[in-house]
């Protein structure tokens, strides 16, 4: 997996619409693996059954 600085510059923005006081914080490493979503795009509570 990849890191795209501009994705967390995005997500930050956000976060500090949602959470007073997140445009303070220090980021100090972020973490990038697999992700993945439903086709509903909506998620997946308890077990998948899989």
């Amino acid at each position: 997996a990849y890191f795209k600085p501009q994705s967390l510059i995005n997500q930050m923005k956000q976060m500090s619409r949602l959470i007073p006081g997140a445009e303070k914080l220090n980021i100090i490493r972020v973490w990038s693996g697999i992700e993945s979503y439903t086709p509903d795009s909506l998620p997946i509570m308890g077990r998948s059954g899989k």
